[in-house]
């Protein structure tokens, strides 16, 4: 028999608030917690689906877990099997069904006897779906999940049974939080820098962390077409600088699953059937505990240097040009006028019928006085 529905959620209850514990908090490395805490849902399914009949599911709803449970017979195997959330099963191939409840629905098949287990007529065919949505608590800092976890389980009468390298893939659905940066025709731009020295590593605010090792031998591109390896200088100012120019990568979701043997996820098995900025449909050939992530492509790089100049020249002396002297142009030519000697000044003649005397006030024509005229 199962546990009844205050039961269940009783212990929903427990198991979120069990999640909101520092232990679960994304990052806190415990790989072994976090897979007791996955299979507390899944025996919390299988619990919660136990005694049912085929048609019937069960559901429980808590801040950090939906949890739904859905027992399926021949008459209710086409069924979607999703959560109020959007999360969950979108197709779930006939032949998956089959491996978890022991044969086949499909009369002729079972004759023929292509089902693992040949069902004798009239005998059910349950199957055992399990869907819950919990906090991720295998995500950690930087490793690319950005949803939820996803478990997805097959199983029959109390038992869980693995589901493994199906010729036919399981289609689900894993929604996220909206990432502007994955919706199609993003354009994440490019971005520089400089390496003046082999010990520097250049970091590149792209949308993905994108460093460069200013350490390593480059190729570069010459101005007339030709290329060549090219290094940074071993000191600042020692030699010419690298220009480096990055096109940042694009992110783009994925579907990754929590591979319980290496700790770490991985995408074994699965493809991305269609992404949005908010969600990822994937398909997959086995069933364990998904989640969305993001990857990125590597980021293509340009390398280029400014050529140092050539020596500068020593600055050319100018000696300046003499121009011609330029002699005083001759006025127009006076006939001398005689003069006359009054005192210490020497005055000329202003006229026949003027007489000149000396007035002692400024120099004028070289004189020290100024020469008058009187009657």
């Amino acid at each position: 028999h199962g546990i009844d529905d205050d039961t269940a959620a009783s212990a929903a209850d427990t198991v979120s608030s069990l999640l909101d514990a520092s232990l679960f908090a994304s990052g806190a490395s415990n790989t072994s917690l976090d897979g007791q805490m996955a299979g507390t849902v899944g025996a919390l399914a299988t619990g919660m689906i136990a005694g049912a009949y085929g048609g019937q599911n069960r559901s429980v709803v808590t801040d950090n877990m939906e949890l739904r449970a859905f027992r399926t017979d021949c008459g209710t195997r086409d069924a979607a099997f999703r959560l109020f959330s959007g999360t969950g099963v979108a197709n779930l191939p006939a032949s998956a069904l089959d491996e978890a409840g022991g044969g086949s629905c499909d009369a002729d098949a079972r004759r023929r006897g292509r089902s693992r287990r040949r069902l004798l007529d009239g005998e059910p065919a349950d199957v055992d779906v399990k869907v819950a949505q919990l906090k991720n608590v295998h995500a950690s800092e930087g490793d690319g999940a950005v949803s939820d976890l996803l478990q997805i389980e097959l199983g029959g009468e109390g038992a869980t049974v693995k589901v493994d390298n199906l010729a036919e893939p399981i289609v689900f659905d894993i929604p996220f939080d909206y990432d502007p940066t994955l919706e199609a025709g993003y354009d994440p731009g490019i971005r520089t820098g400089t390496c003046y020295n082999r010990s520097q590593v250049l970091s590149f605010d792209c949308d993905v962390p994108t460093t460069f090792d200013c350490g390593e031998s480059r190729e570069v591109t010459l101005p007339d077409g030709s290329t060549m390896t090219f290094e940074a200088p071993v000191y600042s100012g020692d030699g010419v600088p690298l220009d480096v120019t990055v096109t940042c990568p694009a992110k783009t979701a994925a579907c990754s699953f929590w591979d319980n043997a290496t700790s770490s996820w991985s995408s074994d098995g699965c493809a991305v059937v269609a992404s949005t900025a908010s969600g990822v449909t994937c398909a997959c050939t086995h069933l364990t505990e998904f989640a969305a992530s993001t990857t990125a492509a590597d980021a293509n790089y340009f390398v280029d240097f400014q050529p140092s100049p050539g020596p500068t020249p020593a600055p050319t002396t100018v000696q300046p040009s003499l121009a011609p002297t330029s002699q005083p142009s001759p006025g127009p030519t006076t006939t001398a006028q005689p003069t006359t000697n009054k005192g210490t000044c020497e005055c000329l003649a202003a006229a026949p019928t003027k007489t000149i005397t000396p007035a002692a006030k400024s120099a004028i024509y070289g004189c020290p006085r100024i020469c008058s005229l009187s009657d």
